[in-house]
């Protein structure tokens, strides 16, 4: 068996085994890191010797009169009067369509080179008619891309493959000629379109698309080393599966690399979390498509040819990136402090991604890690971190140690002008530490009180924690019916009247506190969000220093 022949037979075989290994693997690994995430937050750091599990700010006496009842604006999302735009929410709403476009156009380039490969490889005569229909089936990568990267919307989501369909019958094609394409479709696209689904849902997206190209190439590395190696040995046997031990660890050891240089490459900025994405779906789509060709042996390693059009991919998404990084306005970014009850993982996780797709363009957005967004948030580096055993070295152990990674943080953008999501990791002692110093830090805070309810002591020392240091022009409250409003009104007036003389908050004529109330639909409120997070930026308030931390009896939660 000649070397071509053998690396056919083994992508063949490597595609299932991969993806049979994949999922559970990602499964496996993302609830063992969140079981790592929870273990070491219920520890003590021992940053505050005998103040005990929680700690609440002290209560002053006040030097002068201060209003004892607070002026709190309740704000209907989808109200018809929403905030003026600013140019940081104009530039916020359309950054994620010009990166559409920027990916759209480099998965068109794409197409067409691996439609002119196809027809080559397979002897037909490049027709205009004929290259445009077959065309038209490998852009299909191209809407999945849209919809991760332009959307958050659930029902834009569900339309674009509509869209798709539709678009191929407004162009006039013959009846037969359209059902062609749709078996082109099924036969190049619709496999690993089926596959991305389902390592790329919400279970398993934080390592699902990376764990496959990871799985395959570790699975295929065993194969061809067993073969080469004991090629005479029968099939499906113990002495065959024993012969392949030496390719496994091999494999092992590939996927262990590569690993490291993705999370590498992530550490020092050099891709995004959603370019590595969208570079994983399509070197996938890549890969199936000439693993079809190599079905047909006479080809043999001409079919790499395929890897010309990842390869082009690659380039007009730089170049694309570059060109609206140039035509881009300088600024500074608005850093963004995202805070909310715990224990609602898939609300946080839509609220992470709805806000985070347009805030990510204008700033960076922080947190304070809980189990709720460990996956969703889950960043290659911190795999690794994980997977090496030093996930510990994350938490911060005391307000020098937060200072210390503050100082340390990079805040720049990415190279597709995205800001990251970062992650604060801290412990039952610390994590009042951690928000104090964030909440000085930032330029906007958006606390999801949605679920809020008295059993949420944490979420109290952060009210009033909010109420008395940070500026109220920089702080918005999400609430929905799901929230105690009666416990939310008696939290902040408790805060309000607890507020000390030096508060930014103090004056009589202070800004409201401002709730933004949304239903329980997905996107409901998000762009009303939006454009409250971004009015008003260009002058913030300073916010002051956080008081020192007192015992408290009862622990946060």
């Amino acid at each position: 068996m000649d070397v071509a022949t053998l690396f056919s037979a083994a992508t063949v075989t490597a595609w299932p085994l991969s993806l049979v290994t994949a999922i559970p693997a990602s499964w496996l690994l993302l609830a063992r890191y969140r079981a790592a995430v929870l273990r070491s937050m219920r520890q003590s750091a021992g940053a505050t010797k005998g103040a005990g599990p929680a700690a609440v700010l002290p209560r002053p006496e006040a030097t002068e009169p201060l209003p004892d009842s607070p002026h709190i604006e309740w704000i209907e999302a989808g109200a018809r009067q929403v905030p003026a735009q600013s140019d940081t929410h104009r530039l916020a709403l359309a950054m994620p369509k010009r990166a559409a476009a920027v990916y759209a156009f480099a998965g068109m380039t794409h197409a067409a080179i691996i439609t002119a490969v196809t027809l080559y490889m397979q002897n037909f005569e490049l027709l205009p008619f004929r290259f445009l229909a077959l065309w038209l089936a490998m852009t299909w990568p191209v809407v999945p891309a849209i919809c991760m990267v332009g959307t958050s919307s659930r029902r834009a989501r569900w339309m674009a493959p509509a869209i798709f369909l539709l678009t191929l019958f407004l162009l006039g094609f013959p009846q037969e000629q359209i059902w062609s394409i749709l078996k082109a479709w099924a036969l190049l696209m619709g496999v690993p379109t089926v596959v991305l689904l389902a390592v790329g849902n919400r279970h398993f997206r934080a390592a699902g698309p990376l764990m496959l190209n990871v799985a395959f190439l570790s699975v295929l590395v065993a194969l061809v080393v067993g073969s080469l190696l004991f090629p005479l040995t029968p099939s499906w046997s113990w002495s065959f599966l024993v012969s392949y031990l030496p390719g496994l660890g091999l494999g092992l050891l590939t996927a262990a690399v590569l690993l490291f240089w993705v999370a590498d490459r992530y550490r020092r900025r050099l891709v995004s979390d959603q370019t590595l994405a969208l570079n994983e779906n399509c070197l996938f789509f890549t890969l199936f498509s000439a693993e079809i060709l190599f079905l047909n042996k006479s080809l043999g390693f001409r079919a790499l040819m395929f890897l010309a059009a990842f390869t082009a991919y690659r380039l007009t998404v730089w170049a694309g990136f570059a060109l609206l990084r140039r035509a881009a306005p300088r600024r500074e970014p608005l850093d963004l402090l995202l805070l909310r009850t715990f224990g609602a993982r898939r609300r946080s996780e839509r609220l992470l991604d709805g806000l985070g797709l347009h805030w990510r363009y204008v700033g960076n957005v922080l947190l304070i890690a809980g189990t709720d967004l460990a996956t969703a948030s889950l960043e290659p580096h911190e795999l690794w971190s994980f997977l090496t055993g030093r996930l510990k070295r994350a938490f911060i152990q005391n307000a020098d140690d937060f200072a210390r990674r503050w100082s340390a943080l990079d805040l720049r953008p990415d190279p597709d002008g995205r800001y990251r999501v970062h992650e604060f990791f801290c412990q039952d002692d610390t994590w009042r530490t951690g928000l104090m110093g964030l909440a000085e830090k930032v330029d906007v805070v958006v606390m999801d009180l949605r679920g809020f309810s008295p059993q949420n002591r944490g979420c109290v020392f952060e009210l009033h924690h909010l109420v008395d240091a940070v500026p109220l022009p920089r702080v918005i409250f999400l609430a929905d019916e799901s929230t105690d409003t009666e416990c939310l009104n008696r939290t902040l007036a408790d805060g309000w009247k607890a507020r000390r003389p030096e508060s930014p908050n103090r004056e009589a004529s202070s800004s409201p506190i401002r709730v933004l109330r949304t239903s329980h639909r997905r996107s409901a409120g998000l762009g009303h969000l939006l454009a409250l997070a971004t009015a008003g930026h260009s002058a913030p308030a300073p916010a002051i220093p956080a008081p020192p931390l007192v015992p408290a009896l009862e622990a946060g939660a």
